[in-house]
């Protein structure tokens, strides 16, 4: 990812109104905080339904699980849902890669 401010643990790529801003935050080496103004998509029909709710907390901002074998993917529950995604700074874009029901 690109680098815009770096603090230690803390990096934060500014916005503007063409390129929205992301805020990532190590809390530790498997655990991070996003807040994000990046549009999230899905790729398919059934992940789709999870687009607002994972939109409205990364604006408010989330706390979530790294993969340790692949940058820039992440983790989260929303209630009962198990969201998997992955923050394509390149792209400008944050995507559903998979969800599943925790019950």
């Amino acid at each position: 990812m690109t680098k815009a401010n770096c603090v230690p643990n803390l990096t934060v790529i500014t916005g503007s109104a063409n390129r929205p801003k992301l805020v990532l935050k190590t809390i530790e080496p498997s655990t991070i905080w996003i807040r994000s103004e990046l549009p999230v998509r899905s790729w398919r029909e059934q992940t789709s339904l999870y687009l607002k709710p994972l939109t409205e907390a990364l604006a408010r901002g989330i706390i979530a699980k790294r993969d340790p074998f692949r940058d820039d993917f992440f983790e989260v529950v929303l209630g009962n849902r198990w969201i998997y995604f992955h923050v394509a700074d390149s792209l400008r874009l944050v995507y559903i890669v998979a969800t599943a029901s925790l019950e």
